[in-house]
């Protein structure tokens, strides 16, 4: 019984699951990009909203209402796109991390599988081990035997 190396296998996946951890983080961190640009968008809309609402109340030009009012439907539209982007980086990260996690998990059945040959190899060798010592021992009994007969005759 020769044992199967697994050493190949188990450096190829341990790249994958590298590639993967690598392809994870950089989906946290686009995500996380993502985000803070929602929440600056969304902080730009509420000033807009906050700052037209305080005009309204001291009085205000119909020109100047309409150029609010346009600058708060075009930071309402870059909102709704940046909320969908966020959204696309998380569904990103979602799926990046099962990736990982399917990789993790190859690894862990590859070591495993690789620590139960290399037992299974060790029994093996401890079997060939000992049948090879009973045989010296069974040699050097007859070898005994042998001399002691010689000497009885």
């Amino acid at each position: 019984m020769k044992p199967f190396h697994l050493e190949t296998v188990l450096k190829y996946r341990r790249r994958l699951k590298d590639v993967a951890r690598n392809s994870f983080q950089h989906a946290q961190n686009q995500r996380n990009k993502a985000h803070e640009a929602f929440v600056e968008k969304e902080n730009e809309y509420r000033n807009l909203i906050e700052t037209m609402t305080e005009l309204q109340h001291h009085g205000v030009t119909v020109e100047e209402l309409i150029r609010y009012q346009n600058r708060i439907d075009y930071v309402s539209a870059e909102l709704l796109k940046r909320q969908e982007t966020l959204k696309k980086k998380t569904e990103t990260v979602v799926r990046e991390r099962k990736h990982l996690i399917a990789r993790n998990k190859d690894e862990r059945v590859l070591e495993k599988l690789k620590e139960k040959q290399n037992l299974e190899y060790q029994q093996f060798i401890d079997k060939k081990e000992s049948a090879m010592l009973d045989e010296i021992a069974v040699l050097h009994r007859n070898q005994q035997e042998s001399a002691e007969q010689r000497e009885f005759q």
